[in-house]
């Protein structure tokens, strides 16, 4: 049985205006709802009591308090429920820990994401001449792994390890391109100075980042924040990194897919010279 969010998911658009701002709230602050009125949430969606009832009922459901219970019975357990790993765990639990984690959040991820930006992100990477891809540290990873698959669709893409490159690179852009900026807290001063840059020269934001209302989030034309519950404090962000990672796989397969629908798509395949056969 598909849950209350993909149901919302999947109507957003057939929606009214009011309605769609109640769906599209629901969305975005899901854990929210779960402990607010009805009134709280019609103020917040900027719309009347009655609408809210009428967006329940569309979503198949009862009313407002039949949104909250299925909102409560799909959602993942809040995250100070979340078992975290110590040091006299034995390498068994660690695995069950750490990997439990990760599983929850993906799943915190997916029903907590605004999935109208995420849509808005596609359509910019679809719609670009070219992608730049910014990240320092673990997010340079990232940043060269999302590279590597935007490249092998035929979207003209960069990224960079120095700093001053970002720069020099931002500096090239135009208002016909994207830049992905990847970083866990959206405070790095290297990446904010490219940002600064590439946004000066025209080009569209999008930020992918751990921390909602960074620095990084002000500067952005679209934002995926990823608010993310490690599962050890002393390791490095394991978990955020992880979903910054599928957020990123998400929005390469969405633009891929877009793509090749409207014909635009150059799919690259590994030649059969270098394939593991012929090695």
């Amino acid at each position: 049985m598909d849950s209350v969010l993909s149901t919302i998911r999947s109507l957003i658009n057939s929606l009214k205006k009011a309605e769609r701002q109640v769906g599209e709230y629901v969305l975005r602050e899901p854990f929210t709802v779960i402990e607010s009125t009805i009134t709280e949430v019609a103020k917040k969606a900027k719309v009347s009591e009655p609408t809210v009832i009428r967006f329940c009922r569309k979503a198949g459901l009862k009313g407002y308090m039949d949104l909250r219970l299925s909102l409560a019975r799909d959602l993942p357990k809040p995250v100070q429920n979340y078992k975290t790993v110590d040091f006299n765990d034995s390498p068994v639990k660690i695995l069950e820990k750490t990997l439990t984690c990760h599983q929850d959040v993906l799943s915190t991820v997916l029903n907590s994401i605004d999935v109208m930006q995420f849509t808005k992100a596609v359509d910019l990477v679809s719609a670009a001449k070219q992608i730049d891809i910014y990240g320092f540290g673990g997010s340079g990873l990232i940043a060269m792994e999302a590279w590597h698959k935007f490249f092998r669709v035929g979207i003209p893409c960069n990224t960079y390890k120095d700093a001053h490159l970002h720069l020099i690179g931002a500096s090239m852009l135009n208002p016909e391109c994207v830049v992905l900026a990847l970083s866990i807290h959206g405070a790095s001063i290297d990446l904010i100075n490219a940002v600064n840059v590439a946004k000066e020269a025209g080009a569209k934001i999008i930020g992918i980042t751990g921390t909602k209302g960074s620095p990084l989030g002000k500067l952005c034309d679209v934002t995926l924040p990823l608010d993310c519950q490690e599962p050890a404090p002393w390791l490095y962000r394991l978990s955020t990194r992880l979903a910054q990672m599928a957020v990123l796989d998400a929005l390469f397969v969405a633009v891929a897919t877009q793509l090749n629908e409207k014909g635009g798509g150059k799919f690259i395949e590994i030649p059969d010279s270098i394939s593991v056969k012929n090695i």
